[in-house]
């Protein structure tokens, strides 16, 4: 039962980063083929590594849908032998018993799988075509390839899985920009707390040649003293010496005199 869904690609996952602060997403469509109503879900080998958005979705006959699948980490290791698996199949029951909230969708869906035969069943495995190192690759996604979806065939029923994802894309183009705000604030921090730095370690290099200089003043202008003192001490000394010897000379004139 492969043609009541069709891919877009078809066999293939390929996860692209726009910018360095987004994470690798990577984007399918799924188109119902048939002329009913037809379920699918997508299902991962590794849940715990990417998200995708919707996972499920019900689809009236002729209308299509686009899925996002972005990784839970910005880089992530060893991820070639991850697959994606797409399911569907025709629904018959009445279209007032598909629940109208979330609360009811999963008992639902299980149900619904559950009860379909292997040979009703739609099956289409995915595989990733990245390298083992995911999250180094920048592109856009425009241009890439022609979509299976036209703009009046986006899905009219509320329950859809297609109306979901655009309140969640508008969510996350929110997201991206109040995170690129907040980074923008980040580097701006980083740089006053770099300038602030730098002004303090000037300050404290003049500080220090402010030291060093007082220092040399003070020790050259002690010399000074201490050589003016002896200078002094030298004088007083054979002036004093000088005396006693005029002292001397006298008194030996008057004894000889006499």
């Amino acid at each position: 039962m492969s043609s009541i869904l069709q891919l877009n690609p078809e066999s293939e996952v390929t996860f692209i980063k726009k910018d360095i602060a987004s994470l690798p997403e990577a984007r399918l469509e799924v188109r119902n083929n048939s002329e009913k109503t037809v379920i699918f879900k997508i299902k991962t080998t590794n849940p715990a590594k990417y998200i995708v958005k919707p996972n499920y979705g019900f689809l009236s006959a002729g209308k299509g849908t686009k899925v996002l699948i972005t990784t839970q980490k910005p880089s992530m290791q060893k991820i070639k032998n991850d697959r994606f698996l797409v399911v569907g199949g025709i629904y018959d029951g009445p279209q007032e018993d598909i629940p109208k909230t979330p609360s009811g969708t999963e008992s639902f869906m299980r149900d619904f799988f559950e009860g379909l035969s292997k040979d009703g069943q739609f099956t289409k495995k995915l595989k990733i075509v990245n390298d083992e190192t995911l999250g180094l690759t920048y592109a856009s996604f425009k241009g890439n390839r022609t979509s299976i979806i036209k703009p009046d065939e986006d899905p009219s029923d509320p329950r859809s899985s297609g109306v979901i994802l655009k309140s969640q894309k508008h969510d996350q183009a929110e997201s991206e920009e109040k995170y690129n705000d907040l980074l923008s604030k980040v580097n701006e921090l980083s740089k006053k707390k770099i300038e602030i730095g730098n002004s303090i370690k000037i300050k404290k290099n003049n500080r220090d040649l402010m030291d060093k200089a007082r220092y040399a003043t003070t020790s050259l202008g002690g010399s000074d003293s201490a050589r003016n003192k002896s200078s002094d001490g030298s004088n007083f000394s054979l002036f004093h010496i000088g005396g006693i010897f005029l002292l001397f000379f006298i008194i030996g004139l008057y004894y000889s005199s006499g």
